[in-house]
């Protein structure tokens, strides 16, 4: 018998409590990086399994091409920031979703804030469910399952999610997201928030199986806007007028038009990931 899942549309309230996102490109001159030297750098793989709807309206090469984007994109905000982390290609797949049929379509479509259980719900209806414990038990690999229109509701701008009470490897990715939005997820994973005040919300909703939720989520933890323009994290909800967006995670050392883009308390999103780097490579010792 076939799963189904019933989820409701959100409201605005609850889509602060997505990791939902849109970003724009932005014109960089003004961009102040800081001076470092990035050594010991850790590589990261990253899978891809993309929905066969997608196959249908874009050829391999072109897929292939989107997906070098999203990874070039995140190494340029990873370089910018003076983080040691290199995404780098694993392998692209092509998940059949041809099976599912059209009834089945309006319970598991990625549904607003929702898209990370029904990524779950429809790995399971695939057999493909055993792809979460198998990434998870791999510190420096992760998986991303890109969706097409078939699987897209109508009129929704939801384009990105992870949740790691589910998986802590997992992204879910609308094949129409910027190139942003790869690193952006990452960053979640690693535990870098849109502002610092949605600490509070991610520790009491995506973090529930956690023991160690309050060392993942640092009050330092957000992201924040600098001379009118967004750090990666920063941008986050179904805006229809969203912040443009720099390629650097939130830092107080790095600067755009002379004002810095980060804070030492709430907003450094660069500190959080050089700590997530250092879990990494002990996880590889």
């Amino acid at each position: 018998m076939k799963s189904k899942i019933f989820i409701t549309f959100s409201v605005v309230i609850f889509i602060i409590l997505a990791f939902i996102y849109r970003f724009n490109s932005v014109d960089r001159t003004g961009l102040v990086l800081p001076n470092c030297t990035i050594e010991n750098i850790i590589d990261t793989e990253i899978d891809f399994y993309i929905t066969s709807d997608i196959f249908l309206h874009n050829s391999h090469n072109d897929i292939k091409n989107r997906i070098y984007n999203y990874i070039y994109k995140a190494n340029t905000i990873l370089k910018n920031s003076c983080i040691p982390i290199k995404r780098k290609l694993g392998k692209l797949e092509l998940i059949d979703t041809s099976s599912i049929e059209q009834e089945e379509l309006e319970t598991i479509k990625f549904q607003p804030i929702q898209l990370a259980r029904v990524a779950k719900e429809i790995l399971k209806i695939l057999n493909k469910d055993d792809l979460i414990s198998y990434y998870n038990n791999k510190p420096t690999r992760y998986f991303v399952i890109v969706y097409g229109e078939k699987f897209r509701v109508n009129g929704s701008t939801v384009i990105g999610n992870v949740n790691p009470n589910i998986s802590n490897s997992m992204v879910i990715l609308d094949y129409a997201a910027s190139n942003h939005h790869l690193e952006h997820e990452l960053g979640h994973l690693a535990g870098a928030l849109h502002k610092n005040s949605d600490r509070a919300i991610a520790l009491r909703n995506f973090y529930l199986n956690f023991s160690d939720k309050d060392d993942i989520l640092k009050p330092y933890s957000g992201g924040t806007t600098c001379s009118g323009n967004s750090t990666i994290m920063y941008n986050g909800g179904s805006s229809v007028y969203p912040n443009l967006v720099l390629d650097v995670y939130s830092s107080p050392n790095i600067k755009f038009n002379g004002k810095p883009c980060g804070d030492i308390i709430k907003a450094n999103n660069q500190r959080v990931m050089l700590e997530y780097a250092k879990i990494l490579r002990s996880k590889l010792q």
